[in-house]
């Protein structure tokens, strides 16, 4: 990537103490480093963690052309675990997803929102993601509402009743500029849902650095305070913040722990039957729903 570029924290603009230093090696970079869902490669920038904001961010940010080349020439091979992210979102959410409302999810992937949202009666349904991969295993029913792009280059009139932003908001240069470009898009009194990683919760304090969530991707994560500022920052009138949990199959839970190479690639739970088995946890991750003003 090219010339970094130095950061304050991107909530309250201060100065902030090393958390962890710097861990990349290049040998380790492939097609799947700026995936969702691939096996953690536990790399990641200089973290620097706000005392006032309790957010852990990315001390430099890489150029914005090179995130989105790295974005757009991802590769995509988690559409089963997709699913299972999917319905959980829309388990989070019960209440909010209403039949008749419009929805846009930032970051769509391969559109599994989208679709949960049409079974429960959404009747206008709209995607951003930057990864063509993604996007193009998209089912035929939601393909043509997906975007492909960044959503700085997203232009629509439409004005949507619940934006969505899963797993995603980790990865944002300006996370407050973000916020600040949906209120364009929101209805009035409509919602913004966040779901992101929690860095202060009690798996992830013990993990330390060995969590999935230390990612060369993510250039801040969150905590229940962080993730609130943020919204109360732009104007939002923050409704919930709080964790949930995720279902997946076993096979995928042993992909993201902290464990040898050879039992994360045993038969038995990669091919057999015991590896397709949905276990439901939870793993450190928050929900956090804010309301735009009417």
């Amino acid at each position: 990537m090219s010339e970094m570029t130095e950061r304050l924290c991107p909530i309250c603009e201060t100065h902030a103490p090393v958390a962890y230093e710097e861990k990349i090696d290049s040998s380790l970079m492939s097609e799947y480093t700026f995936a969702s869902r691939k096996r953690p490669e536990l790399m990641h920038y200089e973290y620097r963690e706000c005392q006032a904001c309790q957010l852990l961010f990315a001390s430099q940010l890489p150029d914005t052309r090179d995130l989105l080349h790295a974005y757009h020439d991802a590769a995509f091979d988690s559409a089963s675990e997709s699913e299972y992210a999917a319905r959980a979102y829309a388990r989070a959410l019960d209440g909010i997803i209403r039949p008749g409302t419009a929805v846009l999810d930032v970051g769509c992937g391969d559109g599994a929102f989208l679709w949960q949202c049409l079974n429960r009666g959404v009747s206008i349904v709209r995607g951003i993601e930057p990864s063509p991969a993604a996007a193009e295993l998209a089912s035929p029913r939601v393909r043509e509402s997906i975007f492909i792009g960044g959503y700085e280059s997203f232009a629509d009139d439409s004005k949507y009743d619940l934006i969505t932003l899963f797993q995603t908001v980790e990865h944002i240069r300006d996370p407050l500029d973000f916020f600040r470009d949906m209120f364009d898009l929101a209805r009035p009194g409509g919602y913004i849902a966040v779901a992101c990683h929690d860095y202060r919760s009690p798996v992830n304090r013990m993990l330390r650095d060995k969590s999935p969530i230390f990612d060369i991707e993510h250039l801040q994560v969150y905590s229940q305070t962080s993730i609130r500022k943020t919204m109360e920052a732009v104007g939002l009138r923050t409704i919930s913040v709080k964790p949930y949990a995720n279902s997946y199959p076993v096979s995928y839970w042993m992909r993201l722990a902290p464990l040898p190479a050879k039992v994360k690639e045993a038969d038995l739970v990669r091919r057999g039957r015991l590896g397709r088995v949905p276990v439901t946890l939870r793993v450190g991750n928050l929900m956090a729903v804010g309301q735009f003003p009417s």
